[in-house]
């Protein structure tokens, strides 16, 4: 008999079994990929939102946490949208778990108005369809459908010398600027615009994402959650006229020997054409491979029909790690 109920993440007996259930998944589902370290999970589910409105409900055999589903909603744009994740150990699934923890996060769309959910999938690279890992096989029998399919890809370190060198452009108009932790202000309302062009830009397949509202302080939030999760921003972007018009930002553990995550690479449309994209992640790369030697790999996200930043990634060596399927349903 399985207790599903909305559970306290403050709790620290809670957080630990949370953080227990999300390791033992992940290690089964996608076991060449880092999983979420304790300190990571307590920071980012105990950050005190401003733009979002979390929940967190987990479920219960004989008092052991066996499976956990958390939502978020954002409070400054996509009013019809509620993202969730939901993971069930692997001991417990096909008994209804992942099912019952369903229906709470269903129950929360409805209590806010909320008519369209997102969940992500994982799986190991394999020549499937996105229905062929349990994420996905569980999604489609409730509903949902594949919306966006993701390659997850990696990149080991160090690169050689000749490669960089291969990729290094002509000195041109264009500055290349660093930052660390904190994007200076100076450029901070350019890059909330640039943040805003992810989704107007990349490609989004079936997504009802149509646009985001950024501004200084949702990028400083963002900002925070690395902080709060035991990570630092190192940025690079490209400056001309003063103007920040291509920017990148890289998520270093400051954990030693741990994989680092290559977040946004967005070039403004005005500025595309100059192999930007390619020189300000190469330059993040070059620096994080001088000043944190002990990072081995750096994993990212990519659209599968995101050509033109697939390019760039294969030009610097990452190949695909695994798959993260975006399924959505649009009626709850």
């Amino acid at each position: 008999m399985y207790e599903v109920r909305e559970v306290d993440i403050d709790d620290d007996a809670i957080l630990s079994d949370w953080s227990r259930v999300v390791d033992d998944v992940m290690r089964h589902d996608v076991p060449n990929q880092p999983p979420w370290r304790h300190e990571e999970l307590r920071g980012y589910h105990r950050l005190p939102w401003r733009t979002r409105a979390v929940a967190f409900f987990a479920a219960f055999s004989a008092g052991e946490m066996v499976g956990v589903a958390n939502t978020r909603c954002s409070l400054v744009d996509t009013p019809h949208l509620l993202n969730f994740e939901l993971r069930v150990h692997p001991d417990h699934r096909r008994r209804r778990v992942g099912t019952a923890l369903l229906e709470k996060v269903i129950a929360s769309a409805r209590d806010l108005g909320r008519s369209t959910l997102l969940v992500e999938a994982e799986s190991p690279a394999h020549g499937g369809g996105p229905d062929v890992d349990p994420g996905g096989g569980f999604a489609a029998h409730h509903g949902f459908k594949p919306a966006l399919v993701n390659h997850h890809r990696v990149l080991r370190l160090p690169l050689t010398a000749d490669l960089i060198d291969g990729l290094t452009r002509p000195d041109d108009d264009y500055e290349i600027v660093s930052w660390r932790d904190h994007l200076p202000e100076e450029w901070i309302e350019d890059r909330a615009r640039l943040a805003a062009r992810m989704v107007t830009d990349s490609p989004m397949g079936d997504l009802e994402i149509t646009e985001e509202n950024w501004d200084m302080d949702r990028f400083r939030e963002l900002e925070d959650m690395v902080a709060a999760i035991d990570r630092q921003v190192w940025g690079v972007g490209a400056v001309l006229a003063g103007r920040l018009v291509a920017a990148s930002e890289l998520t270093v553990p400051n954990l030693v020997r741990w994989d680092a995550d290559q977040w946004d690479t967005i070039v403004d449309p005005d500025h595309r054409g100059h192999g930007l994209g390619t020189r300000i992640k190469l330059a993040n790369i070059a620096a994080l491979m001088a000043g944190r030697p002990d990072v081995e790999r750096i994993w990212t996200y990519n659209a599968a029909a995101n050509t033109p930043m697939i390019r760039v990634n294969d030009t610097l060596g990452f190949e695909i790690g695994g798959t993260l399927t975006e399924w959505q349903r649009t009626r709850v």
